[in-house]
């Protein structure tokens, strides 16, 4: 699985600056296809880094940043592999519920699974068919369900992430 597939998934259970563990998720129903950006609202432009406007970064700086993001996207899927809580929230309701994400250990699939029963999964997707992902926090509420974003607290905005899927039936979409 290539980095870049896993590395946005990082900074939730692999950062000392916050328990990010605990991300909120939403669930569409089943029934929840995309229809196109207009159902998941416009990206917010990519934002420019500040240190990287000045200057490129050097060969040494770049190997640097490589291996930071590899040892996160690791202790990552380490991490992933055993199951890590998060808050499912529904797409119709709003209503939350305990869950847990988790990605096999051939690192191809990810699972939503109820903290109650964990042989129950809310969602199920190959990492492979993942088109985008957001993140309330960078990607602004825009990109979200009004429904979804109502109710949670600044905090919890934080660490709200959408991720968009393809299947054979179309675009579908969990938070």
């Amino acid at each position: 699985v290539p980095a870049m597939v896993l590395a946005p998934w990082a900074p939730c259970c692999c950062s000392d600056a916050r328990d990010r563990h605990q991300m909120m998720v939403y669930a569409a129903d089943h029934g929840d296809m995309l229809a196109g950006a207009a159902r998941t609202g416009a990206p917010a432009p990519l934002k420019e880094e500040a240190d990287c406007t000045a200057r490129s970064l050097t060969d040494e700086e770049r190997a640097a940043e490589r291996a930071r993001i590899q040892g996160l996207v690791n202790c990552f899927a380490k991490r992933a592999v055993r199951g890590c809580p998060c808050t499912l929230v529904r797409g119709v309701t709003g209503e939350r519920s305990s869950a847990l994400y988790k990605i096999d250990r051939n690192l191809r699939n990810l699972f939503i699974l109820s903290a109650q029963d964990r042989r129950h999964q809310e969602v199920a997707c190959r990492l492979a068919t993942i088109q985008d992902m957001y993140c309330c926090a960078e990607d602004g509420e825009a990109c979200f369900p009004p429904e979804v974003v109502r109710d949670l607290t600044s905090e919890e905005k934080d660490l709200l992430l959408m991720v968009v899927y393809r299947t054979e039936q179309g675009l579908f979409r969990f938070c």
